[in-house]
């Protein structure tokens, strides 16, 4: 929904608006008229107009959120009104969505989900009556930001917990967070949220507030949804997981889906990490703590950069970890995730072996339970196996879609890539299962792993040359192989912009 009013974001300069003069007289809505008498011309004359005032400028939205419509109330005696509707999500860097002279006293742009806004509007002058221009402009910042509950100040996330409590009767609702954009703010202690479904976020998409762990134990535990949108974490002093599940979540949760299942069912899409970056991570990205047993029901990490520093080989520990129970639908998109340390953990992926999708409460006949890789980088994760799930293995319902990814120096040992993902088994033994334009490489051997060329696993196109990124000791991952150009595979993020 719009915000009422836009608090967020001041412009550090007003944008100037071009102005030129309308010849002709101005009609539709704001036409100066009179009971259909073309000889009445409006009184308003030889006087200097002034620019609609901001709080009679109204915002408003169609009820299918497809469009928003910003009017004005007519000032009599102008030649039109001089305007510009600027996306001020990067404040340095405005970006003109529509700008013109109107003889209308309305405008209407399509609306974006979580953007700022800048409407500027000046009354345009009338020569033939001898009107003058108005001196100035007027401003009307709006967004489609999701009003928030409360916004956090600068400071200890923990201790701001610790002293404003959720309240009690919030339980099954989403409550929002903002963070101040560019802000600097630490983490003392992991902030659990329980059974409180949150959204932490600033509200800036290209100023990200910045998130330090400065305890061991800094970090983030949930067993009810939570969003994370256009921060930065840094845990170089944390020893805990990025984001982790409750050791003690509420009894309700079990059975939410199905009767007969002893699983803590997160229902909906309870894990969705987008536009976010992770710096120095020493152990998982998420782990479910082993409880048992957790079902995750979908965990979506979309333009997510993930850096890693695991200090020692780990083994069964897994950059994704549900060690207690299992994520039903996985989906990590546009991401990259890499490890500089000098120890790995034998899995990127996974799960207990027993979770699958009918032990979680859901319709093997309907449902599936999935993995989902696109246009992702990966470097330097995982030695041994991608991922571990016997749950999933072998399963008709299972559903596989791999595409247009990167791995480098992942599972060096041989345990495989494609060959994991699918659980040991065959791509014949799924309805769904989609492989395309994936290169697995390791730059020691200065080959693709054969064994992810094998037609029993990836059946798609294989790209075999090396993706030679720019310089992924310094974690840039620009790709200059020419296939991985050319097919535009890998994070977006490092690829050039599109012709």
């Amino acid at each position: 929904m719009l915000m009422k009013q836009y608090q967020f974001f001041q412009p550090r300069k007003m944008c100037s608006i071009a102005l030129a003069a309308l010849g002709a007289w101005f009609f539709g809505a704001c036409a100066d008229h009179y009971d259909g008498d073309e000889t009445w011309s409006s009184p308003v004359r030889n006087t200097e107009l002034a620019s609609p005032n901001e709080e009679d400028i109204k915002i408003e939205q169609d009820k299918a959120n497809a469009t928003i419509t910003i009017s004005w109330p007519v000032v009599y005696g102008a030649g039109g009104y001089a305007y510009s509707v600027l996306n001020v999500n990067d404040p340095e860097a405005p970006d003109t969505i529509s700008k013109g002279i109107l003889d209308g006293c309305s405008i209407t742009i399509n609306r974006e989900e979580e953007t700022n806004y800048a409407f500027y509007i000046r009354t345009s002058g009338n020569q033939e009556l001898g009107n003058t221009e108005a001196p100035t402009t007027t401003s009307k910042l709006f967004t489609t930001f999701e009003e928030a509950y409360a916004s956090i100040p600068v400071g200890d996330i923990y201790e701001y917990f610790q002293q404003t409590p959720t309240p009690a009767d919030s339980i099954g609702k989403e409550l929002i967070f903002d963070l101040e954009p560019g802000g600097e703010y630490t983490m003392s202690k992991y902030v659990d949220f329980g059974s409180q479904q949150v959204t932490l976020r600033s509200t800036s998409k290209t100023n990200y507030a910045t998130i330090t762990m400065t305890g061991a134990e800094g970090g983030i535990r949930t067993s009810a949804p939570i969003t994370l949108k256009y921060l930065k974490f840094d845990y170089a002093q944390s020893t805990q997981p990025a984001i982790s599940m409750s050791k003690e979540p509420a009894d309700s949760l079990k059975g939410l889906v199905g009767t007969q299942t002893s699983y803590y069912n997160i229902t909906g899409a309870p894990i969705f990490v987008t536009n976010c970056e992770f710096y120095n991570i020493s152990k998982n990205f998420f782990y479910d703590n082993n409880v048992s047993s957790y079902c995750i029901e979908t965990m979506t990490l979309d333009h997510v950069k993930a850096h890693f520093n695991i200090p020692e080989q780990t083994a069964n520990h897994a950059f994704i970890y549900a060690q207690g129970g299992f994520i039903k639908d996985l989906i990590i998109r546009n991401s990259t995730f890499y490890n500089e340390g000098e120890g790995n953990l034998q899995y990127f992926i996974r799960y207990n072996n027993s979770g699958r999708l009918d032990r979680g409460g859901y319709d093997k006949e309907t449902e599936t339970q999935s993995v989902t890789h696109l246009n992702n980088t990966f470097y330097n994760m995982g030695y041994s196996q991608w991922a571990n799930y016997s749950g999933f293995s072998g399963q008709a319902y299972s559903a596989f879609n791999i595409q247009s990814n990167i791995f480098v120096d992942c599972c060096p040992t041989g345990g495989g890539i494609a060959r994991r993902i699918l659980g040991g088994r065959t791509a014949s033994t799924y309805k769904t299962c989609i492989f395309n334009y994936n290169t697995y490489w390791q730059k020691d051997s200065g080959s693709e792993i054969t064994a992810e060329t094998s037609q029993s696993y990836d059946l798609g196109i294989i790209l075999q040359t090396d993706p030679a990124f720019a310089d992924a000791a310094n974690g840039d991952f620009t790709p200059t192989g020419a296939e991985q150009l050319a097919n535009r595979t890998g994070d977006p993020r490092w690829l050039p912009s599109a012709e």
